[in-house]
């Protein structure tokens, strides 16, 4: 009978007192010997393991605000650090920010980092906190409506690079209208 057993084998990194490079910068160095490679990240022999500082990311957001409030940082993606076959990164949000319903034809997890959140898949709640899988099947509709506390998640995605994933957001629903002063007086 197999038994399958996690256990905690990375210790917490110290704090870092500055940034040195970016995520592509830092892994292509890395990968390189320490030469600075000029030109986008190409794909290299993924028989090398590639480290990434999550602070030497960049955070990201969605250009239209209708689809999301939230951050992330990108940890591996083909166009910052020349990996593949894997994407993922850390999502971010704040107390009153939200994360549009949307879908994408890849497969997603979430792993919950810190705080909770309320993830709707297909219709249906899922409670993210840390210490929570959530596996999203491609094609699902899925998004957070809003948080009322930080939240943070690791996700991931079968795919060489994050632009590869063709997001499709539902259009969002008018807010209901708020009473006028009257109504309530």
């Amino acid at each position: 009978m197999f038994q399958h057993t996690c256990r905690n084998v990375l210790a917490p990194a110290p704090p870092r007192r500055r940034q040195t490079a970016t995520c592509r910068e830092q892994a292509l160095r890395q990968r390189s010997g320490g030469l600075k490679l000029a030109g986008a990240a190409r794909r290299h022999d993924m028989r090398q393991a590639v480290s990434v500082d999550q602070q030497d990311c960049p955070e990201d957001t969605w250009d239209r605000p209708e689809n999301g409030t939230l951050r992330w940082k990108t940890l591996f993606s083909a166009e910052r650090t020349g990996t593949e076959s894997l994407v993922c990164g850390i999502a971010m949000m704040a107390p009153g920010e939200h994360f549009a319903l949307h879908h994408h034809p890849e497969p997603e997890v979430y792993f919950g980092l810190d705080g909770e959140a309320e993830v709707m898949i297909d219709g249906t709640p899922h409670r993210l906190a840390p210490g929570i899988a959530l596996f999203i099947p491609g094609g699902a509709v899925h998004g957070v409506p809003q948080v009322s506390q930080p939240v943070r998640w690791f996700y991931t995605f079968a795919r060489d690079s994050f632009d590869q994933i063709a997001y499709t957001f539902l259009p969002s629903s008018p807010s209901p209208p708020l009473p006028s002063p009257e109504a309530t007086a």
